[in-house]
């Protein structure tokens, strides 16, 4: 699989958070199709809701949808598919740089610059930056040129919020987290869709964009808290921040955002109560209403609700191999992948010819963070990858 190349970002994290079903970002695609193989085959197709293929197994590789396109691999051709299995007119592979669309926009490179192309692949946005952010809810996206300064474009490319931070985040429910660099010090602070400070920057607290309008923050003993989009602290600093936040950070899916302490996890709510009391060795994010855990290391995987109701458990030897989405879930075995339903239904089923358990090293969280790049808030993790170089 071609490795892809995912935009220059910002020193802070960033969410641009929605709705669980938002049409317009890839986890919220109603493109009700699912990749899939033939026993023992090696090549992907497409299937439905009832388990039948609509689209006969031929690509080498198939991506989510998004915008009604998924990106495919065919030997050393990459291309944008929709749902008819029909070619889309205009995109160069060789400009690729992300896998998805956000809100009717995609981006690409060409000549070491980005730019952007609309859902029928037009250029709506000319590659002359040295780095472009996800275009966000409001159509807002972060920019940078060789001067190393940030500012914010709408999605036509009209600069909207002129380039004077030190570093950018995406935008979520009309609020960013930027930051100004005084005396080799970074401070960070948050602002409105008009580049106004809503909390000034700081120097005292890493700040995190966690959706639904909450900024969590890190105080210097390493804990994290969070507040409101005005500085009000709703949650003072008990949970535990480590490099496993650089992993997935605490940002809000479905409501609810996951949160460590002692090691365990569990989740709190927008108004920062413990709503699923932290017990669970790992656990993802929340998608469709429903998130799988782990309650110890030899343990099984569980499904569980928004109130930490067990739905289902899965066998020994298997894992989620990505969140729920439009109902189904991938389940990776020891000889063979199966897709399910939140009840546990299998919708189908192939093997793959030969033990599939070897020792796998994925968390949930780490799954957590590859499927949120193609979710409402895959915008979070393009800034936050920048923290741990």
């Amino acid at each position: 699989m071609k490795k892809i190349l995912f935009f220059a970002i910002a020193l802070m994290s960033a969410a641009m958070f929605t709705a669980c079903d938002d049409s317009k970002t890839p986890s919220g695609d109603t493109t009700q199709l699912w990749r899939a193989k033939l026993d023992n085959g090696k090549l992907y197709g497409l299937i439905n809701s009832s388990g039948k293929f609509v689209i006969e197994p031929q690509y080498d590789y198939i991506y989510g949808f998004s915008c009604g396109w998924s990106l495919v691999e065919e030997g050393d051709v990459m291309k944008f598919i929709d749902k008819n299995n029909k070619t889309a007119q205009g995109f160069n592979q060789d400009r690729l740089s992300s896998y998805y669309f956000y809100y009717d926009r995609l981006t690409f490179k060409d000549g070491g610059k980005y730019g952007k192309y609309d859902n029928k692949f037009n250029i709506v946005v000319n590659p002359d930056y040295y780095s472009l952010g996800v275009t966000a809810d409001n159509g807002y996206c972060y920019f940078s040129k060789e001067t190393g300064k940030y500012g914010y474009l709408d999605k036509n490319g009209k600069v909207v919020i002129e380039d004077k931070f030190a570093s950018a985040g995406a935008f979520a429910d009309g609020i960013a987290v930027v930051s100004k660099q005084e005396d080799y010090t970074y401070k960070q602070g948050v602002i409105d869709a008009n580049g106004n400070y809503l909390i000034e920057p700081q120097s005292e607290k890493k700040l995190m964009n966690m959706g639904e309008g909450r900024i969590g923050f890190i105080n210097k003993e390493n804990k994290c808290g969070m507040m409101d989009k005005n500085g009000k602290v709703l949650l003072e600093p008990k949970y535990d921040y480590s490099l496993v936040y650089m992993v997935s950070a605490p940002v809000f899916s479905c409501g609810l955002a996951r949160v460590c302490k002692d090691g365990e996890w569990g989740y709190i709510n927008i108004k920062g109560e413990e709503v699923i009391a932290p017990a669970f060795v790992d656990a993802a994010d929340f998608a469709e209403d429903v998130a799988w855990v782990k309650r110890n290391s030899g343990g099984l995987y569980e499904l569980i609700n928004k109130q930490g109701k067990t739905l289902l458990t899965l066998e020994k030897d298997e894992e989620p191999e990505g969140l729920f989405h439009n109902g189904l879930c991938l389940i990776d075995g020891n000889k063979a992948y199966r897709y399910i339903n939140k009840s546990g239904k299998e919708i189908y089923k192939w093997t793959i010819g030969e033990s599939n358990n070897a020792p796998k090293h994925e968390t949930l969280s780490e799954m957590s963070k590859r499927e949120m790049l193609a979710s409402p808030k895959g915008y979070l993790f393009d800034q936050e990858i920048e923290l741990v170089h």
